[in-house]
């Protein structure tokens, strides 16, 4: 099992931070670690807001960041979900399956407040 990779699927936060932009998304990176293909959705400021689980190509990733594109001003996607005294907020596609998270919180308050 890759070092980095969590129980989740997803990498640490750190992993997915100083990554090319997409040119064809410019709000999102892409890159490829341990074989897989990963995207990070950015902040106006360019930091990690959201993160992909690892796809087994290029063309998964890519369809990925266009569910992500049509989720995600849909208010209803959004959930905050806790896991080892951790808040997260999940995105999912209109199947319920998710399909980014951001990094942790450390209460929930903080993770509404995001």
């Amino acid at each position: 099992m890759d070092k980095n990779k969590r129980q989740d699927d997803y990498l640490k936060k750190s992993e997915y931070e100083g990554h090319p932009k997409s040119t064809i998304h410019s709000d999102f990176s892409i890159f490829e670690s341990g074989g897989e293909h990963y995207f990070a959705m950015l902040d106006k400021k360019g930091n990690v807001a959201l993160r992909s689980e690892g796809y087994s190509s290029d063309k998964g990733r890519d369809n990925g960041i266009e569910s992500v594109i049509k989720n995600r001003d849909n208010a209803d996607r959004w959930s905050i979900s806790e896991a080892m005294n951790h808040y997260f907020i999940s995105l999912k596609a209109g199947n319920h399956q998710e399909i980014g998270k951001t990094g942790s919180f450390k209460s929930k308050h903080e993770a509404e407040a995001y």
